[in-house]
């Protein structure tokens, strides 16, 4: 596998150079497929580190590639997805994608998202602090939430929370220590990210849309910001 290769998969020629463009500045190689059929070819033959799939294609659209990919691998999906939609989100999610992005795309936001994707990959949470709300390490619970860590699955009042792979790690850490609150610099290898220039903003983000699912369904402010330090897990009610 190549560690800078990245393929794209659009049917929208533009987008494809656009997405290139913004991906190559950064110092990554691309290749780009133009539908489904030929994304599953060139991915057998080039082992990309990340794709970048487009959820509307032809077919087989992107879901149906996202879950073919899942098959026989787990390279890093970014879907692409035309409306800002839950349950296009759930559907990515439950395909296998690890995140997603709404289109019109940033470059500046899809090149970070990969750079997210491939350094979580290998980045070890720094964390050693002993303290866990639950002797069964593979389910974390606290206040209305549950955690599946195996299934990676997370439920509030039975209900499944569609949360993407850095929320999901984020949650844990929290749920893992919670009375412990993390600087933004602690947080930043939890998604992937190191501490350059903007991921203060990229963290503040993760946790608003992690807080905004949770009371989706019904939970808690499950993330509470902890003023000039970074975040911790709220009281359970």
């Amino acid at each position: 596998m190549d560690e800078d290769l990245i393929l794209v998969v659009d049917d929208d020629a533009d987008v494809r150079l656009f997405i290139r463009t913004s991906l190559e500045v950064e110092g990554y190689k691309v290749s780009e497929a133009s539908n489904g059929v030929a994304a599953l070819q060139l991915f057998d033959e080039i082992h990309p580190a990340v794709v970048v799939l487009d959820l509307m294609l032809g077919q087989p659209d992107g879901l149906e590639v996202c879950r073919r990919l899942r098959q026989h691998s787990n390279v890093p999906i970014i879907m692409l997805t035309s409306r800002n939609e839950e349950i296009d989100e759930a559907m990515c999610l439950s395909a296998g994608a690890n995140d997603y992005v709404t289109k019109p795309v940033s470059g500046r936001i899809i090149a970070l998202r990969v750079a997210v994707q491939l350094r979580h990959r290998n980045v070890e949470s720094p964390v050693a602090v002993q303290l866990s709300p639950s002797s069964d390490s593979s389910r974390l619970s606290w206040g209305t939430i549950d955690m599946d860590v195996e299934a990676r699955e997370v439920r509030i009042n039975s209900t499944i929370v569609p949360l993407t792979q850095t929320e999901f790690d984020l949650l844990k850490l929290l749920l893992e220590h919670p009375r412990q609150a993390f600087t933004r610099e602690r947080l930043a290898p939890v998604i992937g990210a190191d501490r350059s220039f903007g991921v203060s903003g990229a963290i503040d983000a993760h946790a608003s849309r992690l807080r905004v699912k949770i009371r989706k369904v019904g939970g808690p402010d499950v993330v509470v910001a902890v003023r000039g330090v970074g975040y911790r897990l709220s009281t359970p009610v």
